[in-house]
């Protein structure tokens, strides 16, 4: 059984807007002047509702932001945003992990990545993959992990496994992906990945469809996925 915890869910303004005197302002024919002025003809757009739905849409964000330690229940102390994240949630997931016959496997990409290592220390699975994961505990917490099979897979100049600075400690086996692609178990060099940053921005300056930041566009999970897909044709294992 693979359990997938999902990244960051970035606001999404047609889900804020959706059903309101607002979506018309978005999606109407004409100009800007004519459709701003049309917004509050008949009463304006229900605010109440529209900070509501602020909210959910912030909800991964504010998540990712709560970085203060707290104390975790099997040991150490975590980041308090994905602590109250996966605790939500947990109730409901650790039932069925129990009744599983089997080899279970648990994975995520950033925010879906410090969750997943988070479930691995509250029921131990046969392995982690966890892609782009940011800090998320202190010594303590690493010790909760004592036996689990967990590979920490970071993308370079990935700014998202650096975060948040100068709090907690990285946990489990490297799998870093140097700039080149390749997969190995040390990291490069400031100056190798300033090097990177330079090239990134030169090969992408000027493309408006492209992130120019390595740091950002590092984490994107499709980095992650064509490293590892290219690194598993050379070198074919099990996923496990």
């Amino acid at each position: 059984m693979v359990l997938a915890f999902r990244g960051t869910e970035p606001p999404s303004l047609r889900r804020l807007t959706e059903g309101s005197q607002l979506q018309a302002l978005f999606q109407g024919q004409g100009r800007w002047r004519d459709r701003l002025g049309g917004l509050f003809r008949g009463g304006g757009p229900d605010i109440s509702t529209l900070l509501d739905r602020f909210s959910v849409e912030m909800r991964d964000i504010i998540t990712d932001l709560n970085a203060l330690p707290t104390p975790w229940q099997v040991g150490g102390r975590v980041h308090r945003g994905f602590a109250q994240a996966l605790n939500g949630i947990w109730k409901s997931i650790a039932p069925e992990i129990e009744h599983v016959e089997g080899r279970v496997l648990y994975t995520g990409c950033s925010l879906g990545a410090a969750l997943a290592i988070l479930a691995a220390s509250l029921h131990a699975p046969h392995a982690v993959h966890a892609f782009g994961p940011p800090m998320l505990g202190d010594k303590g917490f690493a010790a909760t992990l004592d036996g689990v099979r967990l590979h920490r897979y970071v993308n370079c100049c990935d700014i998202a496994c650096r975060l948040p600075p100068g709090m907690y400690e990285p946990v489990g086996l490297l799998r870093y992906i140097d700039r080149f692609g390749r997969m190995g178990g040390t990291e490069e060099t400031e100056s190798q990945r300033n090097a990177a940053r330079r090239a990134h921005l030169k090969r992408c300056f000027g493309q408006w469809d492209k992130i120019w930041v390595r740091d950002i566009s590092d984490h994107a999970p499709e980095n992650y996925r064509r490293a590892v897909l290219r690194n598993d044709r050379k070198q074919p294992r099990s996923a496990l």
